[in-house]
């Protein structure tokens, strides 16, 4: 097909369903994921055999999702993004739970801060005003339930 031995098109089988399609570069490391109609759904690095990042797309093109992996389960940042590129959140994972702080965004500017345990709401969290700069509210969160007032 032209690419040489560093890169090779899978395809959906002749008589099959249109599906999507991947380009891989062994050279970069890299997969490129189609649909049917050739839009870009992802971009994957892969580090020894398996997916360190994959990045998910809107139809224009840009970032919708990016998520870090490691033996194959979520870990690491996760950010996702509106189509216009604005953030929309960013959330911590480990061996495939969020675990950490997640932030969310509105028009590119945080809003709130919320504490994952194990995959469960744990802590304070905390919503904003002016750009993240003022807390106008604060809930605690015991094992993924609302606790207090």
């Amino acid at each position: 097909m032209g690419y040489g031995p560093e890169m090779q098109t899978r395809v959906a089988p002749a008589g099959a369903t249109p599906a999507k399609t991947s380009l891989i570069d062994r050279r970069r490391r890299r997969r490129i994921n189609r649909d049917e109609f050739g839009q870009l759904q992802s971009a994957d690095l892969i580090r020894d055999g398996a997916i360190a990042l994959r990045t998910t797309s809107h139809p224009n093109g840009m970032p919708k999702e990016q998520l870090t992996y490691k033996s194959g389960q979520g870990c690491g940042l996760v950010k996702t993004f509106l189509p216009g590129g604005e953030p929309c959140s960013i959330e911590q994972w480990k061996d495939g739970k969020q675990e950490g702080l997640t932030e969310l965004y509105e028009d590119g500017e945080k809003v709130a801060e919320i504490p994952y345990v194990n995959g469960k709401r744990n802590g304070v969290g905390r919503r904003f005003a002016d750009g993240g700069q003022t807390v106008v509210e604060e809930n605690t969160w015991v094992d993924d339930q609302r606790h207090g007032p």
